[in-house]
């Protein structure tokens, strides 16, 4: 349950809130915080841990420094401090691997895109503290955040009504270590329709690019072959899933059926998979968010990145 208040820090890529440590809320207390040392291009990103020490007030557990995020007077002559943003460590790591996927389209390397990313924050928290002095605890994507800011002034918890507690519960979820992730994903499996047995294409071919997937299944690849790509890395956001339970799950399959592999890794695929009502309604909170953090790494990427949506 995460409780915040108008002093709350906002992670810059999640847009969910960074918490006290002493609260024990997991991995929304694991802060890290940005830092690039000039404004010159192809400056290293530092990644600084740290420890909140109560709305945009840190302390880096390196050498104790304390020192503000995402401070604008930090940002002005004549004594200008360096600029901090705040994240999430395991939306940083996240945003990494989601980089790193990027990097064949793109021609950046790591080292690039984190430099990308860091232009788009930039970017944002000017746009943010335009009109105000002193720390600017949120920042707003384009995107906003798939949705998180209507929960931003809340309290996240049951009074808020079921329908509202169940559209916010997967911002809290941990996005990177998600348990039994393979196996509540193998519960969605459907078997082959009886008169798509005979159908499905028993040589191996290529599959389509996984953006953009539709839900129609063409039966022009082998249900082993959607398998085995599941399995191994097909989609990018699930780099973790089990490979040998996959195979168990195969093997339970009744005799004279066939478990529709296709469908389900088109359903894995679409970019709403993360919304409350999606094609898949029950895969694991964590999951959830970790599409949704995905997604808003992406858009963070592309051309269009820098705009700010004000509400």
């Amino acid at each position: 349950m995460t409780f915040i208040n108008e002093y709350t820090t906002y992670c810059a890529i999640c847009g969910g809130p960074i918490e006290d440590p002493d609260l024990d809320h997991g991995w929304l207390s694991q802060a890290v915080l940005l830092h690039s040392s000039t404004e010159f291009p192809n400056t290293q990103i530092s990644e600084l841990p740290a420890k909140n020490k109560g709305g945009p007030y840190f302390e880096l557990l390196e050498n104790a420094e304390a020192v503000t995020a995402c401070n604008k007077s930090g940002s002005v002559l004549p004594s200008p401090r360096p600029l901090y943003i705040a994240c999430h460590q395991k939306c940083v790591a996240l945003a990494k691997r989601a980089m790193s996927t990027q990097e064949a389209a793109s021609h950046r390397n790591l080292d690039g895109s984190m430099q990308h990313l860091w232009h788009v924050f930039k970017s944002l928290f000017d746009e943010a503290s335009e009109e105000k002095l002193g720390p600017i605890c949120n920042i707003y994507s384009a995107q906003a955040y798939g949705d998180i800011w209507r929960f931003q002034e809340l309290v996240w918890q049951p009074g808020n009504g079921p329908e509202l507690r169940f559209d916010s519960m997967h911002f809290e979820a941990d996005p990177k270590d998600i348990p039994d992730m393979t196996s509540s994903i193998l519960l969605q499996l459907q078997m082959l329709p009886v008169a798509d047995l005979n159908s499905s294409s028993s040589e191996p071919s290529e599959l389509p690019p996984f953006k953009d997937l539709s839900l129609e299944c063409t039966a022009h690849s082998s249900s082993r072959a959607w398998r085995e790509a599941l399995a191994h890395g097909y989609l990018p956001w699930l780099w973790d899933l089990e490979p040998d339970v996959v195979a168990q799950k195969e093997a339970s399959k009744p005799l004279g059926q066939e478990w529709n592999w296709e469908l389900l890794v088109r359903q894995l695929a679409q970019v709403h998979l993360h919304e409350p009502r999606a094609v898949i309604e029950d895969l694991p909170m964590g999951l959830r968010n970790r599409r949704r953090i995905w997604r808003l790494v992406e858009d963070m990427l592309s051309e269009d990145s820098t705009e700010v949506v004000n509400f």
